[in-house]
């Protein structure tokens, strides 16, 4: 097999994992919480927690991988969350979980930035050929978890989880041999995944592009930076919120928990198919009404998941799922225009510190539901009122990216 292919599929088969063990807890929740006896506060904090360990974390890490260099960084951090994830069947108390999990946690905020980079750096002819195969797997990996995780739990039990980090553990084994056998020097997240001659023809282009193109002030792009992490912030509160709740609130129903697993594995799906057609909308009509019209729409789709029943409801949350998540991708290009010298940073303040937002979501969600006597229905309505934040916060956001990077938008 090509040396290239070879490499990019590992690692994107590590990603598949990476997310995979990531979306193992809300599936299994109904029985962690029946086991352990938690109420919805503190399920809500637990992944409160594991988003700030996964997510918040990922620039910080990221800023390490670059002077830090290692070849075994990915395998290990694959390694790191297989064994740890697999192991949450086995533990009785609260606290030892919201440990276990937000250990865990660090594995999945180590392998996101190095484990993009390593796949970037494969081929510049098809960079943007590998990134479509590496993020995708990795949306894969989170819809298969959900029935994944429910089929072993039904067929050996909460400990059974465990069989679970065996193929994470084989593939981390085999991503390690590839890097330590790798002829080229490349590393996972180092500089050094371009020679001399490439890296100097890159900031040749760089320079050029810079000298090109109309460019925000820094202050004027944090600016926007800021206000987009908070319009998001807030759409990913819901989506996070039904993500951690969906398996509990069918339970609560009357549904079996394979039919939960179901449906949340269909509504992470819908995620991924609503970024692509967002990406498709915001080039038809442009990136803030991408992120306006959506978030409307998202919150049309879950007031008709609320108030009609059956598989017609089901269908709602599904769409509300695509709505929600539809405008992310558009919200990080935008975050980067807005950002022309700074674009990493704009990523990982957008894919970082917005999903931490979500994942405070889920923890006000269920202190909700405590407050409320368990009503979860209820609860996870109120996540209605941050979509109605973020909408009145997008309104305000750029309509001419080149009047932006010229500055001439001030918030």
């Amino acid at each position: 097999m090509n040396p290239i292919l070879l490499k990019v599929l590992l690692l994107a088969a590590g990603h598949f994992f990476i997310d995979f063990y990531i979306e193992i807890l809300p599936p299994v929740m109904p029985a962690l919480v029946e086991k352990i006896g938690m109420s919805m506060g503190m399920t809500g904090l637990l992944f409160t927690c594991v988003s700030i360990t996964s997510a918040w974390s990922q620039p910080f890490f990221g800023f390490l991988g670059d002077r830090f260099k290692s070849k075994y960084i990915l395998p290990l951090s694959l390694l790191w969350i297989s064994v740890l994830m697999g192991a949450v069947g086995l533990i009785n108390s609260y606290a030892v979980l919201l440990i276990v999990t937000c250990l865990a946690g660090i594995g999945s905020a180590v392998y996101h930035p190095l484990g993009s980079v390593a796949a970037a750096s494969c081929s510049d002819r098809y960079k943007g050929l590998i990134m479509s195969i590496y993020v995708n797997i990795g949306t894969v990996g989170m819809m298969l978890s959900p029935l994944l995780a429910v089929w072993v739990k039904d067929f050996a039990g909460l400990e059974g989880l465990l069989l679970l980090a065996i193929p994470g553990v084989v593939v981390a084994a085999l991503i390690a041999f590839l890097m330590g056998s790798d002829s080229t020097g490349q590393t996972a997240g180092t500089s050094n995944n371009y020679d001399k001659k490439n890296y100097d023809k890159e900031m040749m282009q760089a320079d050029k592009e810079r000298k090109e193109s109309d460019r925000v002030g820094r202050i004027q792009g944090i600016k926007w930076l800021l206000w987009l992490v908070i319009v998001m912030g807030f759409r990913i509160w819901a989506v996070r919120s039904f993500t951690v709740f969906i398996p509990i609130y069918y339970t609560q129903l009357g549904e079996s928990e394979f039919f939960a697993a179901k449906v949340l594995s269909v509504y992470l799906l819908s995620q991924g198919i609503g970024g692509v057609l967002g990406g498709i909308s915001a080039d038809k009509i442009g990136r803030n009404k991408t992120i306006i019209y959506s978030c409307a729409a998202s919150i049309g789709a879950l007031i008709g998941f609320f108030y009609t029943s059956g598989f017609v409801s089901v269908i709602f949350l599904w769409a509300a799922a695509a709505c929600m998540n539809s405008a992310f991708p558009v919200a990080v290009v935008l975050a980067q225009e807005v950002n022309p010298d700074n674009q990493n940073f704009a990523s990982g303040m957008m894919m970082g510190f917005t999903f931490g937002i979500g994942g405070v979501g889920a923890l006000v969600t269920g202190t909700i539901t405590d407050f409320l006597g368990g009503n979860l229905g209820l609860a996870l309505m109120t996540n209605i009122i941050a979509l109605l934040l973020s909408l009145g916060l997008s309104l305000f956001l750029p309509g001419d990216e080149a009047k932006v990077r010229r500055g001439l938008i001030n918030i």
